[in-house]
């Protein structure tokens, strides 16, 4: 009698569809020691660059955090109503906390902001950890640390100014950087609270972006790719949704509060204008991409890095370098 051999067992794990590359053999205080040197360097070189607060909009922030939560139809030095600052309700607040702390000065002004700089380079190293170890982590982190938008100042922005751009990109890397770390704990089926905490602490970020900055929602659809690329099961979404609809109803309660118009920010948003009610076409506002692109035409090159990007991870099936073209 012959015997047929065994067949091979199964894995007990699957491969995923993209693969993750593995992290970096380094002792724990090697990454602490990468991280706060990149920090450092980031605050040496803002401590060099550090503009004069920037008059219009960055003042406008700070006079209505100044006049918070009493509503303010115009400013004192500034003919026009002031419906699109009012409305982002994400800064205002934090700049209002600072006020109370420092007082109304130059370092309530640049406190905000430049904290939330700090946050970025953070957020950029713990993402970049999660995806290609503490090398990739380092190497993102000094690419944002050097990124014209912060060292630069004949544009008047660095991440000392109040305006919306570094707080909103600080808290969207944050956010992305949970989403990864709680699909990798899901993988290793280190499930639990710690999970669904991870996610909360995601979703409060995102809403937190989008209370600061309205067009964050376009960012919104890379949230998605993220969850689906980290196998984040659908039962684990409700805990990334709920902060976020939460900062939803505090954006209507607040436009109600000032316009009487829950939707007073989307009518503004829409065309990027003034007041409330003098927002643009729906088509204006679907082509405002392609507006930048007109205005900046050093847009193309990041356009054309992230289309790339997104089509090297097809190939190589590297899942890292979608959130690398987000």
């Amino acid at each position: 009698m012959t015997r047929t051999p065994a067949r091979a067992a199964a894995p007990a794990v699957r491969v995923a569809a993209f693969r993750t590359p593995a992290a970096g053999r380094l002792p724990p205080g090697a990454h602490w020691a990468l991280l706060l040197g990149v920090v450092a360097l980031h605050v040496a070189l803002q401590l060099l660059v550090r503009p004069f607060p920037r008059w219009f909009d960055a003042l406008r922030v700070m006079d209505l955090a100044r006049r918070f939560p009493d509503p303010q139809d115009r400013f004192p030095f500034s003919a026009g109503p002031v419906a699109w600052h009012a409305l982002r309700i994400g800064s205002i607040v934090p700049e209002r906390l600072f006020q109370e702390v420092f007082g109304y000065g130059q370092v309530a002004f640049y406190a905000f902001p430049f904290v939330m700089g700090i946050v970025l380079v953070v957020a950029t190293f713990a993402l970049g950890r999660e995806l290609y170890g503490p090398a990739g982590a380092a190497f993102a982190a000094l690419l944002v640390v050097l990124a014209p938008i912060l060292v630069r100042t004949t544009n008047n922005n660095t991440s000392w100014q109040l305006l919306p751009d570094v707080p909103a990109a600080a808290l969207f890397t944050s956010g992305l950087a949970l989403v990864v770390v709680a699909g990798r704990r899901q993988a290793e089926r280190r499930d639990g609270p710690v999970v669904s905490w991870l996610l909360v602490g995601a979703g409060a970020c995102f809403g937190w972006q989008y209370l600061i900055r309205e067009s964050a929602v376009f960012l919104f659809p890379v949230i998605l790719v993220a969850l689906g690329l980290w196998r984040v099961p659908w039962r684990r979404w409700w805990p990334l949704a709920l902060p976020m609809l939460g900062a939803l109803a505090v954006e209507f309660a607040w436009a109600q509060h000032l316009y009487g118009d829950v939707l007073a920010r989307w009518h503004v948003a829409s065309g990027h204008t003034y007041p409330p009610d003098a927002g643009g076409s729906r088509l204006h506002a679907a082509l405002s991409f392609w507006r930048v692109l007109e205005h900046n035409p050093g847009a193309y090159p990041t356009a054309a890095m992230a289309v790339a990007t997104v089509l090297a991870a097809v190939v190589t099936r590297r899942r890292a370098l979608v959130l690398c073209a987000a």
